[in-house]
């Protein structure tokens, strides 16, 4: 069906954790190949940040090379607040800070470069020059936070909300931002795919694999918040016009939203 394939991913997460490959091999099997398969009309290609020696601003030297397919090299970032990292406030008490993870990566805020590999691509200025963005995986998931949800150790609905409305709040303010800078005056911004859509037993979503029988909201489950099938069934993901969020509100919006922390490092991660 025409359409139907939008984007081709050339290679999820390369090298991750591994930091053995060199650039020029994932060089070789991403935006190299990728410009092999130009040839292809009608999709883009996806080039996801996770090489530890193919960094995000020496890939962004090699695809400003190639201005003319600033519209068909898609960058894919994937967001994660669920480990030690971005957003988290260290002290006597620890903490999590809401109104950063709203505010990550959007330029000129305080948190602007928040997270590394994006920040790479903002520094050589290509979401600006009409190169688009788009976030391959994120999730509500919390687990920095879950030693501190007593006595369950489990995910918690209300950190379970506020993290999936302060991620989407800011998703949105950054399609705000870049709009128009795009080829059709479109935005750079892309969107955000939840990660994932639905999470069985051992993290398989096969819909095979259950879990949780006498749990049907699969609240007793260590990874329910990873799941955004169950996010909707709790009523924590609701779509955003439900919400009342638009371009006119999202100030309002973020007044609400994007307020308090969550206490983290309560003992072992």
């Amino acid at each position: 069906m025409p359409g139907a394939i939008v984007a081709y991913e050339m290679m999820n997460e390369p090298d991750l954790l591994q930091w053995d490959a060199t650039a020029e091999a994932v060089r070789n099997s991403t935006m190299d190949l990728a410009m092999e398969m130009m040839n292809l009309e009608g999709v883009a290609f996806g080039l996801n940040d996770g090489a530890h020696n193919y960094g995000a601003e020496l890939m962004a030297d090699d695809l400003l090379e190639y201005p003319e397919y600033k519209d068909r090299y898609w960058l894919d970032i994937h967001h994660y607040f669920n480990w030690p990292a971005m957003c988290n406030v260290y002290g006597e008490t620890s903490y999590i800070d809401i109104p950063c993870v709203c505010s990550a990566n959007i330029p000129g805020s305080e948190h602007e470069y928040e997270q590394g590999a994006w920040a790479g691509f903002m520094k050589k200025g290509l979401l600006d020059q009409g190169y688009r963005l788009y976030i391959g995986e994120w999730s509500a998931g919390l687990q920095v936070a879950r030693n501190c949800n007593n006595p369950t150790k489990l995910p918690n609905a209300k950190q379970a909300q506020v993290m999936w409305r302060a991620q989407k709040l800011s998703f949105l303010s950054q399609y705000l931002h870049y709009a128009g800078k795009a080829k059709d005056q479109s935005s750079s911004f892309l969107g955000d795919f939840y990660w994932a859509g639905r999470m069985g037993h051992n993290w398989n979503a096969d819909p095979s694999v259950c879990c949780c029988d006498e749990d049907p909201n699969w609240v007793d489950f260590e990874w329910w918040d990873w799941s955004l099938l169950n996010m909707m069934r709790l009523g924590l993901a609701q779509p955003l016009s439900k919400l009342g969020w638009t371009s006119e509100t999202i100030a309002e919006q973020k007044e609400k939203t994007c307020e308090g922390s969550f206490l983290i490092r309560c003992g072992p991660f």
